[in-house]
């Protein structure tokens, strides 16, 4: 019999924000112990909030192995402490009056909009540990604003949105990026060509969805996946290459999955060069289909790990956002609600926001249009790449850039 703790900590603190004024204030301490026995191909887990008696958290996961909840799976051993804080945050006494100083400054900058919805920071510690020596320890910390945002007088509950989330602050360029959106928001400007054109996203957009769903490995394994027969074969841009990824600079969080699995530099390839290598699974579905362990097991505290899309990651072109764009101009794709794939992988969206965008400027709001392509397209020849830089210097996402139908609403 083999027992497991999972621990979790966070401290966090959320300003609501409504009409550009902090409304109310959250603050919010989380304690969470789990407790895994695995006997005989069996898991028993139990869990508790705040203070608890492990000895008594362990009875109840050994009780709750006579729920025959099958994992024929070995647990994880191994030893790795990763502190991934940057030092580059708001002290904890110091957010609120920080957060109004920024948006005292916002007032004064955009007097003609409104902000709302939620600033936050948040700090957190997991630990998941073993007696077959697992010991994994990973501590974290991010900021993240979520500003929508409303021209005064206009009859639309929002207009926009305008956001950042890192592991960085700084006011100056956090005002910088918002004020950027709402200049070119100003400035209305037409499609100077519909047809297929250089589409700007952010990196974390909805056609990573598509992918996400083919690359499950339980889906690639029981055969219902467009990519189960594509094992091994090139079907996108040899340029285009995508890892399932827990490093430090990809995301936010620990940097091994809930079933305790660390990769080599914390990612693991699926597709490479533009061939499909295999899919992300978890101890469960790597044994029962073959397939290779990727560290995709995701599970609260007290639950049963089980398979889940950690964060897919682009590689990298090398090659600047304006370099991508190659002296056309893109559209940068802000706010687009609606649209969805069809099992065949065809994509189209309404965009209910985008801007002009020549890689350095944002040259003013275009309008409503559609976009539509196809999943093996985007990312075969219609895939520029995925820029080096990023809307802010602080960091978050990078710009992501596919040729895709454009047109006019």
């Amino acid at each position: 019999m083999v027992t497991e703790k999972y621990l979790f900590k966070t401290r966090e603190i959320t300003l609501n924000v409504q009409d550009t004024a902090v409304v109310s204030v959250r603050r919010q301490k989380l304690s969470q112990t789990g407790l895994r026995v695995y006997a005989n191909g069996r898991i028993g887990v139990a869990g508790a909030l705040g203070v608890c008696d492990e000895g008594e958290l362990a009875a109840r996961a050994r009780e709750n192995l006579s729920l025959n909840i099958l994992y024929p799976c070995e647990p994880s051993t191994g030893f790795m402490e990763l502190d991934s804080r940057r030092g580059e945050m708001i002290p904890e006494e110091d957010f609120l009056a920080e957060v109004e100083e920024f948006l005292s400054e916002l007032r004064r900058a955009q007097p003609d909009f409104s902000f709302s919805h939620q600033i936050k920071e948040e700090w957190s510690e997991r630990r998941l540990v073993n007696d077959k020596g697992l010991d994994l320890k990973a501590q974290d910390e991010y900021i993240s604003f979520t500003l929508l945002f409303r021209e005064k007088g206009s009859l639309n509950i929002y207009d926009g949105v305008v956001g950042y989330a890192g592991k960085r602050y700084d006011r100056a360029e956090v005002l910088k990026l918002v004020n950027r959106v709402c200049t070119a928001y100003k400035n209305p400007v037409e499609l100077k060509k519909a047809g297929t054109r250089p589409v700007v996203f952010l990196e974390r957009n909805p056609t990573l969805g598509k992918l996400a769903k083919e690359l499950n490995g339980q889906s690639f394994g029981t055969g219902s996946s467009l990519l189960t027969k594509k094992r091994g074969k090139k079907v996108f841009s040899s340029r285009f290459s995508l890892f399932q990824s827990l490093h430090p600079e990809d995301t936010y969080g620990p940097f091994f999955d809930a079933e305790g699995v660390v990769n080599d530099g914390f990612r693991y390839p699926l597709i490479k060069d533009g061939v499909v290598l295999c899919p992300y699974t978890d101890k469960t579905t790597a044994a029962k289909y073959n397939l290779p362990l990727t560290g995709s097991a995701v599970g609260s505290y007290d639950e049963v790990p089980k398979l889940g899309c950690r964060r897919l990651k682009i590689a990298s072109s090398g090659r600047t956002v304006k370099e991508l764009l190659g002296g056309e101009e893109g559209i940068l794709i802000v706010m687009a609600e609606g649209g969805d794939f069809t099992p065949a992988g065809d994509y189209a969206t309404p965009v209910q926001l985008a801007f002009a965008f020549d890689g350095e400027e944002f040259l003013g709001r275009l309008p409503q249009l559609k976009i539509s392509g196809n999943l093996f397209t985007m990312f075969g020849k219609g895939f520029r790449g995925l820029s080096t830089d990023k809307p802010t210097p602080l960091g978050g996402d990078h710009f992501l850039v596919l040729d895709l139908k454009v047109e006019k609403l």
